[in-house]
């Protein structure tokens, strides 16, 4: 299970961040390891990915740095857009 983590926190290393510095409170990867998981177990829609997060927090938090603990809905919704665009294609390699 530990090799399954850490290559899965390790696969999104190089995604570039559009994001603006002053809005970088949660690692683009952490935002988007969380929602692929959610989304992997039955999740639908960014509150279930919230909830997920919550929920396997301290499993999480095992191959995750987290730094600002769990990204909040608005987190997970606003800041996912730009990478998820940028990075769709790549995700079948995964």
């Amino acid at each position: 299970m530990s090799m399954l983590q850490g290559s899965l926190s390790n696969y999104f290393d190089d995604v570039p961040d559009p994001r603006v510095n002053r809005t970088k409170r949660h690692l683009i990867k952490d935002i988007m390891v969380i929602a692929l998981l959610s989304t992997i177990t039955g999740g639908d829609g960014w509150e279930d990915r919230v909830n997920y997060g919550i929920s396997k927090l301290n499993w999480l938090k095992e191959f995750l740095e987290l730094p600002n603990g769990i990204p909040s809905n608005a987190n997970l919704r606003n800041d996912h857009k730009p990478v998820f665009c940028n990075f769709s294609g790549n995700l079948v390699g995964f």
